[in-house]
């Protein structure tokens, strides 16, 4: 996975947005203090990650060999623990301060797998993968860094977890070339229009508030169920981290703003939420009719509305 956790919050409005959690740092096992590899980074100042990544599994990959790691002569110890309800390899804290001062060397001796790994990026061989600064500049956008800093986290976090990146319906081209220090994720430079989101405006995804829309154009009665619905659906999220409605997974994209990129609804779920706007109405009939209480009446005696009104 790209970080140690994150989390996923409700913008304002309809929108919803991925951020990356930057709060855990430190777990508690049974006394002891151990810390992540992205807490080492923020507490170390490592900005090489490519190196870090690399030095860690080797790290992890010794330890699960049964053999005690060293960093400049000095025994590391590494576990499993639980943060934010996942788990983790992460260091032993006292292990972490006592080789604080030879860390960031020890992570550079990482350096030549990164270059044999992912090789350094010719600028006529390789002149179609664009990285950071080349695709900022294609871009029609004022601050095109907020968007950039959701898209570079989403590619690592897909291509780390061999899945196929993806903006849309849109499968995104990416790889790794090895840097100075370190590697960088450059994009397929035919892909970079799919960062534009006017490309995304084509009705293939939905916000809420589309989706409520959407509902209220058919019918004003099945907009109404579609408003509750989707205050069920963010209410959820904030609670699950997933779009989903009645325990149903919602099938979600993400698409390029200038807030960054935000989740959307699929069209293809909007069958399942047609599904039980039907089923709450039926229901809704059912109540009105079927489930009328009886009352002990004196059909003998005529009420004074029945009298007004004729019967």
């Amino acid at each position: 996975m790209w970080n140690d956790g994150s989390t996923i919050s409700v913008g304002n409005g309809s929108d919803v947005v991925a951020i990356d959690d930057r709060t855990s740092e430190l777990s508690h096992v049974e006394g002891d203090r151990w810390v992540s590899m992205k807490a080492i980074s923020r507490l170390l100042g490592i900005n090489h990650h490519g190196q870090l990544a690399e030095a860690w599994d080797w790290l992890v990959a010794m330890t699960e060999c049964g053999r005690t790691p060293e960093i400049m002569g000095q025994p590391i110890r590494m576990a499993v623990t639980t943060i934010r309800g996942r788990d983790w390899w992460c260091m032993h804290e006292d292990d972490m301060r006592r080789v604080a001062g030879s860390f960031h060397a020890f992570v550079g001796t990482f350096q030549s797998i990164l270059d044999r790994k992912y090789a350094r990026r010719d600028p006529i061989e390789h002149s179609e993968w664009l990285g950071y600064r080349a695709v900022a500049g294609t871009l029609p956008m004022e601050n095109p860094e907020t968007l950039l800093n959701s898209v570079w986290q989403h590619l690592q976090r897909e291509y780390r977890g061999g899945r196929v990146p993806r903006l849309g319906d849109h499968e995104i081209r990416m790889r790794y070339f090895a840097g100075d220090k370190g590697r960088a994720i450059h994009i397929h430079r035919d892909d970079v229009r799919f960062l534009d989101q006017n490309i995304h405006e084509d009705g293939s995804c939905f916000t809420l508030r589309d989706v409520v829309d959407h509902f209220r154009d058919l019918d004003e009665w099945m907009g109404l169920h579609a408003e509750r619905l989707m205050k069920e659906v963010r209410t959820g999220f904030g609670t699950t981290g997933r779009l989903a409605l009645r325990g149903i997974p919602l099938a979600t994209v993400r698409v390029p703003t200038e807030r960054g990129l935000m989740l959307r609804i699929h069209r293809s779920s909007l069958s399942i939420v047609a599904r039980i706007i039907d089923n709450d109405c039926t229901s809704v009939v059912r109540e009105d009719f079927d489930d009328i209480p009886e009352f002990e009446v004196d059909t003998d005696v005529r009420s004074a509305f029945s009298m007004q009104a004729g019967f």
